[in-house]
């Protein structure tokens, strides 16, 4: 095929460029890097385009020379099947789509926590959680999973859904502040910047997805969130030690959110094993411990990471 490879180079460019273009409009970027460095996506797909436009460009108007030529110094254009290769990341990125990285704890089998697995998959083939205390947050993505069918319009649920999140991300109880795992970490390693007093001595909302250790009591969990300074490859777990109110019935992974306070304890040596907790150790060796006054299920925000 005359000028195959430049056709394929062509194909192949603008596969990536579509890839790119697709990341960066639905926000999906977020999944893999610091949207803070979204300006060199931005970059490399403006690379890719002049890369398009020269590909195309080249040879155009000149004749060329003849795939027949005995003169020995061109050869007929082969196509390598090693070729198609190039293709394996849009593939697998199409067919699985991005996801969100989570802290998987090193624990015995069976040792959960004393919770029960209730995970199973519906007859569509979509896999559904069911939580044992339904609250104000209950209509959650698990149960639009549940009503799911193959005549559903996925645009429609994917816009409910967003709008969802963003309703969990604007929820802040009445007289509480809302901070992160790293807000607490960087008042706890930094404080002339951020006095710990401020912290003990708020009412805090903090919210993150649910660990459970058999090496903490049993109305104790962590709540954890991935924090990425560059890209997903750095992902780190910082999580915090929630007494709750009650014994657990959360689920491992469950987003959570709690109301309560932070007291700064002595490190349990114990606990050093547990990644999230041993990551907001600083080296006066004290670590925060949440005390809670409600738990309750609610919405993984938009953005599930947090960024420094």
């Amino acid at each position: 095929m005359k000028n195959f490879e430049k056709h394929f180079t062509t194909i192949v460019l603008s596969s990536y460029a579509i890839f790119l273009f697709y990341l960066l409009s639905t926000g999906a970027i977020a999944k893999f890097i610091n949207p803070r460095l979204s300006f060199l996506s931005v970059i490399a797909l403006l690379i890719i385009g002049v890369m398009i436009f020269r590909n195309l460009a080249k040879n155009s108007g000149q004749s060329k020379h003849p795939t027949t030529c005995q003169c020995g110094h061109h050869e007929a254009e082969k196509f390598q099947p090693s070729n198609l290769l190039l293709f394996l990341p849009i593939f697998l990125s199409v067919m699985v789509g991005p996801g969100t990285l989570s802290y998987q704890p090193d624990n015995n089998p069976g040792q959960n926590g004393g919770i029960a697995t209730t995970t199973s998959i519906n007859p569509n083939g979509v896999i559904v959680t069911r939580y044992a205390n339904p609250n104000q947050f209950a209509n959650n993505n698990n149960a639009l999973n549940q009503n799911l069918s193959p005549g559903n319009n996925n645009q429609n649920q994917s816009q409910e859904t967003e709008k969802a999140q963003d309703v969990a991300a604007q929820f802040i109880p009445a007289g509480y502040e809302e901070y992160t795992q790293l807000n607490i970490g960087d008042t706890i390693f930094d404080t002339p910047k951020a006095p710990k007093q401020k912290l003990t001595h708020a009412k805090i909302f903090l919210r993150g997805k649910v660990i459970h250790s058999p090496l903490l009591k049993a109305d104790e969990i962590i709540v954890y969130r991935v924090v990425i300074t560059c890209c997903a490859a750095d992902g780190m777990p910082l999580g915090i030690v929630v007494k709750l109110p009650e014994k657990s019935d959360f689920q491992p992974d469950e987003w959570v959110g709690v109301e309560g306070t932070v007291q700064l304890l002595p490190f349990d040596e114990k606990l050093k094993s547990i990644d999230p907790i041993a990551a907001m150790v600083p080296p006066e060796k004290i670590y925060p411990y949440f005390t809670a006054a409600k738990a309750y299920q609610v919405q993984p925000p938009r953005e599930e990471y947090l960024f420094p």
